[in-house]
């Protein structure tokens, strides 16, 4: 049995469909993948998508990212009910969204959400970042700290006994670490923001189209909403030896403190600098 792992797979755009249908329907049939978030934002998409990846391979085990819990302009009344929904949808397909454990792998989702611990949120960020206009919490969230306090919540208090010998994957959407971005990143990367933030921000703007801007540098404005230094505490209750991500769209590896990270981004068909369309192979 291996473990296979993507995130970000942005299914809405046709390129990256036609890529999950055209793996083979019976090569993984024995085998084991980690979905790290982030495959639509459209429900009846994102099942489609699920459905053709259950059929391929023997488990798939699923996280959700902030693209799945986008809600504004459906019949979702927050986003907590679409989450119930997704979680309804990966249980007819027999996903998980749970620990799996095999005779030699152990792997767990860590759910979590992003909570400034990585740098302070800006003004300018808070304008054009698409989560704080299309997710929509009930009224008991009051704000994000109370989003990561009901995402760190499904998280099991304790983990299990880790027997001697088996290997240990977490994974989570959300990045466990800021140091695992990468010094140099293409200048040219895409940040989505609404029309009409595009002339606030004309002074910061080299180029603006209909549907995105480009900013000076953009990856460094969205390190507060990259992740949490709290996921990877509570990955860490785990003992892995791998840990998997996404939502930067950056891939890249690196082993820190015994702990192998990867990021196996699918990403937009346009960010062939920094990711790649092939499915990652863990163990």
């Amino acid at each position: 049995m291996r473990l296979f792992a993507c995130s970000d797979l942005h299914i809405d755009y046709p390129e990256n469909f036609k890529w999950i249908n055209n793996l083979s329907i019976s090569e993984f049939q024995q085998d084991v993948i980690i979905i790290a978030g982030d495959v639509s934002n459209n429900i009846k998409i994102f099942k489609s998508a699920m459905e053709l990846i259950a059929k391929r391979f023997k488990k798939v085990m699923f996280v959700p990212g902030n693209h799945e819990l986008w809600v504004k302009g459906t019949e979702y009344i927050d986003s907590l009910v679409k989450l119930h929904e997704i979680q309804r949808i990966l249980y007819d397909l027999g996903c998980n969204m749970s620990l799996y454990h095999s005779t030699e792998l152990i792997v767990c989702p860590i759910f979590g959400w992003y909570d400034y611990s990585f740098a302070t949120v800006s003004e300018e960020l808070r304008e054009v970042w698409s989560d704080y206009y299309y997710c929509k919490w009930p009224l008991y969230i009051a704000n994000t700290q109370d989003i990561c306090s009901y995402f760190y919540g499904i998280n099991p208090i304790q983990a299990p006994d880790i027997p001697n010998g088996k290997t240990v994957v977490t994974f989570s959407h959300f990045l466990p670490r800021i140091d695992l971005m990468p010094n140099y990143i293409p200048q040219k990367h895409k940040i989505k923001t609404p029309k009409t933030v595009s002339a606030v921000y004309k002074s910061h703007i080299t180029e603006i189209s209909e549907q995105y801007c480009w900013k000076l540098d953009p990856m460094r404005l969205i390190y507060p909403v990259l992740g949490s230094a709290r996921i990877d505490e509570i990955a860490r209750r785990y003992h892995p030896q791998f840990h998997v991500y996404g939502h930067s769209h950056v891939n890249a590896e690196c082993i820190i403190d015994g702990v192998h990270y990867i990021n196996a981004a699918l990403g937009y068909p346009s960010e062939t600098n920094i990711s790649y369309r092939e499915l990652r192979q863990i163990i």
